[in-house]
C-alpha cells in the first residue's frame, strides 16, 4: 500500500513498475471510483470480479463513491477487501499466490482516515494484507 499526500507520485510509480521489471508483477490498475460506477451497473458481479481473481492495483483507496445498484447501497471498497482478505488467508502458504492474487493500493488516507470510512475490521484486515509505504505528509505536489 503506497500511502502519502495528493500528487506525490503514488499512482505513477505503480504504473511504471510493470514496465521496469521484468517478469513481475502483473497486475491491472483499476481506479476504485469506476469499481464503484461498475457496481451501479452490474451488482454483485463486480464485487466477484475484483473480489475473487487476479492481481490488481486499487488506485485512490477513500475516493470512490457509495455504490447503488437497484436501491441496495454497498460501499464496494469494503466488501472487495473483505473478500480479497478471504483469498490472502486461504491460499498465502502457496507459492503461486504471491503471483497470482495479490493486492495493490495507493491511497491518500491515513489509518485512521481508513479506519473511519471502511471501519475497524477493515482496517484490521488490511493492515495484515499488505506492507506499507509511506510517503512523508510534508512530500510537496509533483505535477
Amino acid at each position: 500500500m503506497l500511502t502519502g499526500p495528493v500528487g506525490v507520485g503514488k499512482t505513477s510509480l505503480m504504473q511504471i513498475i510493470p514496465e521496469i521489471c521484468f517478469n513481475l508483477p502483473h497486475y491491472t490498475l483499476v481506479p476504485t471510483r469506476d469499481i464503484a460506477f461498475e457496481y451501479n451497473t452490474h451488482g454483485s458481479k463486480t464485487i466477484t470480479k475484483y473480489g475473487n481473481q487476479s492481481t490488481f492495483c486499487f488506485d485512490d483507496l477513500g475516493i470512490e463513491p457509495i455504490g447503488r445498484h437497484y436501491g441496495k447501497d454497498a460501499n464496494t471498497m469494503t466488501e472487495i477487501i473483505l473478500s480479497r482478505h478471504k483469498l490472502f488467508v486461504d491460499n498465502w502458504h502457496l507459492p503461486q499466490y504471491f503471483y497470482w492474487y495479490m493486492s495493490h493500493f495507493t491511497t491518500n488516507l491515513n489509518a485512521t482516515e481508513i479506519e473511519q470510512r471502511y471501519g475497524k475490521r477493515t482496517r484490521s484486515k488490511l493492515r495484515e494484507m499488505v506492507n506499507l509505504i509511506a510517503f512523508h505528509p510534508n512530500s510537496k505536489d509533483k505535477r
